[in-house]
């Protein structure tokens, strides 16, 4: 069993709404009276496209946009009717941004606070292909890791990874995964065409989850009181352990898609290792177009080795790349660094 007054992250899959298991899902929410759950919920689009009846020529097709603003209040009175809900509707660029993140997590943390359940989607009425997540999976992990959620558990229609098709009968679920295991997985077809996600990317979020100190249970959505029996130990679907303690703002950085990026050199990179700022001297290069407290990533000898939250525009760093820190104060006295130590998440 997980500690008492735990943080969980509940992602609910497209086929389990359509199967219409909201009921024992909010049953098994009401009961988990000492821990904080947020939902992040699929399906608008689903539901919203029973009345429109579209067919979607591509995932960029302007008829899942509006299937979704149909959808969104169904989606919504399916949860309300049995718990406290509201509604949080985010874009990919509301979490890229740290100030409107900050605002977000503020929203949430009040909400569950006053006994309201978070529900979170993305706004698939509003998005576009510049500024969408992948799939609601994408969504999960990136609320899970800037929540600090102490627990991902992501309901689908299946129960866990198998080791093979598991329409196959030989298929049996595989309880732990490690991301040296992935190579004997097996996974089949995604069975939804109304849903952007499957196996394949659960899995990705899954494990990039495990990097940054969450643990994950894949479970199926269709049994009821899965909750419950997950939170008190029972072994149910697939469970992907953390590997490490990660802190909320480096997890913040890990997953924020990068605006630009610095060239180092491979003594700036020796000074990081051994947790210094980056000082403008050790900059080689810069790429992009970015604003002070954008992520950037780093980049010395051709390898990625680390993310950073920039204390520079792009345009300013261009200029005093490769000058010593003497020198730029003559004429930029508020300069320390191109990014502060504390900012900076060395990559493994």
């Amino acid at each position: 069993m997980i500690d008492k007054s735990k943080r969980i992250i509940i992602k609910i899959g497209t086929s389990v709404l359509v199967e219409n298991n909201i009921k024992h899902i909010t049953d098994s929410i009401k009961s988990l009276k000492n821990y904080e759950c947020i939902i992040v919920s699929s399906g608008a689009v689903s539901l919203g496209n029973k009345e429109l009846k579209a067919t979607f020529k591509h995932e960029d097709d302007i008829m899942r946009n509006i299937s979704s603003s149909l959808g969104q209040n169904k989606l919504m009175q399916l949860y309300q009717k049995n718990i406290q809900a509201g509604q949080v509707l985010i874009t990919k660029n509301d979490l890229i941004n740290r100030s409107s993140f900050l605002q977000i997590k503020n929203v949430i943390e009040t909400m569950i606070q006053n006994n309201i359940i978070p529900i979170i989607n993305e706004n698939d009425t509003i998005k576009s292909r510049f500024n969408k997540f992948r799939d609601n999976d994408q969504v999960a992990i990136e609320i899970a890791s800037k929540l600090q959620a102490d627990l991902l558990i992501m309901l689908t229609n299946v129960s866990g990874v198998f080791t093979s098709d598991p329409d196959k009968e030989n298929a049996k679920v595989i309880q732990e995964l490690k991301q040296e295991d992935l190579k004997n997985v097996k996974l089949g077809k995604k069975t939804n065409k109304e849903s952007t996600g499957g196996m394949h990317t659960k899995l990705e979020a899954a494990l990039s989850a495990s990097k940054i100190g969450i643990p994950v249970i894949i479970a199926n959505g269709n049994e009821p009181g899965v909750l419950e029996k997950v939170v008190k130990g029972q072994k149910l679907g697939t469970s992907i352990k953390s590997e490490e303690n990660v802190k909320s703002k480096q997890r913040w950085i890990l997953l924020t898609k990068e605006q630009g990026t610095f060239e180092i050199d491979s003594g700036a990179f020796n000074a990081l290792k051994k947790k210094n700022s980056l000082l403008a001297i050790g900059v080689k290069d810069v790429k992009g177009n970015f604003l002070s407290g954008d992520v950037v990533e780093i980049i010395c000898n051709g390898k990625k080795i680390a993310k950073a939250i920039t204390d520079l525009n792009s345009d300013v760093i261009g200029l005093i790349k490769g000058k010593k820190t003497q020198d730029i104060k003559k004429t930029l006295k508020t300069y320390n660094a191109v990014s502060k130590a504390e900012n900076i998440v060395i990559l493994k």
